[in-house]
C-alpha cells in the first residue's frame, strides 16, 4: 500500500556549541574561527515504521570582516564546514511488517549535510545604511540517505539528489532621530 508507506512524523532537534576565537590584526580588519559541535536527535516515521537515531559531530567555522569607518563600508566572508551525520538508534516496526507483532531493531541512517559560503556588505550613507549577502551551499553532496539495519533484509536508499543552491539579499536601514530604524529589503532563495 503506497500511502501506507507515506512519512508522518518527521523530527530533528539539533544543538550546537560553537566555541569561537577571533583576533584583528589592525582596526579594519578581523578573522574568527570556530568549533562547532552539534548534538543531533531525530524521528522519522511512516505508519510501518519509525526509526529514533542521534548522534554528536564536529564541524568548524572561519570568518574574515574588513571595517572600514572612513568610507562607511563593512565587508565579510564567511565559510560554514558541512556535516557527515549517522544517526544511530533504534527502528520500531508496526506488526505485520517483519512478522505477527512489532519489532524493535538497531539501524542508523547516515547522510551528509552541505558546507554554506557567504558574502555580506554593509554602506553607511549617512543615517542609511544599504545592505547585501549572496550565499552557496552545496547541497549536491546530499544525494542520498543510506539507511542500514540488521535482521530486515535489504533496506533501499533513500534518493534526495539535491542541488547546489544560493541565496541572494538586499536592503535598507534609516534610522530616525527617535531611535526609531525602519527596514526594508527582499531575498531570493533557491530550493536545493
Amino acid at each position: 500500500d503506497p500511502v501506507a508507506a507515506d512519512a508522518t512524523t518527521s523530527k530533528l532537534f539539533t544543538l550546537v556549541i560553537a566555541p569561537t576565537i577571533a583576533y584583528q590584526p589592525t582596526p579594519e580588519l578581523s578573522f574568527g574561527a570556530s568549533l562547532n559541535i552539534t548534538r543531533a536527535e531525530s524521528r522519522l516515521g511512516t505508519s510501518q515504521v519509525v526509526l529514533d537515531g542521534d548522534q554528536t559531530t564536529v564541524s568548524f567555522g572561519a570568518g574574515v570582516l574588513w571595517d572600514n569607518a572612513a568610507s562607511g563600508t563593512r565587508v565579510g566572508l564567511a565559510y560554514q564546514h558541512g556535516y557527515d551525520m549517522k544517526l544511530d538508534g533504534t527502528a520500531d516496526f508496526a506488526p505485520g511488517v517483519l512478522g505477527a507483532s512489532a519489532v524493535s531493531l538497531p539501524m542508523s541512517a547516515k547522510a551528509s549535510l552541505p558546507s554554506t559560503l557567504s558574502a555580506g556588505g554593509v554602506n553607511y550613507v549617512g543615517a542609511f545604511r544599504l545592505l547585501g549577502e549572496v550565499q552557496w551551499q552545496n547541497w549536491s553532496v546530499c544525494d542520498q540517505i543510506d539507511i542500514t539495519g540488521t535482521g530486515v533484509g535489504a533496506v533501499p536508499h533513500e534518493v534526495q539528489n539535491d542541488e547546489d543552491a544560493g541565496v541572494v539579499a538586499k536592503g535598507g536601514e534609516d534610522e530616525y532621530p527617535d531611535e526609531t530604524t525602519r527596514r526594508a529589503g527582499a531575498a531570493g532563495d533557491q530550493t536545493p
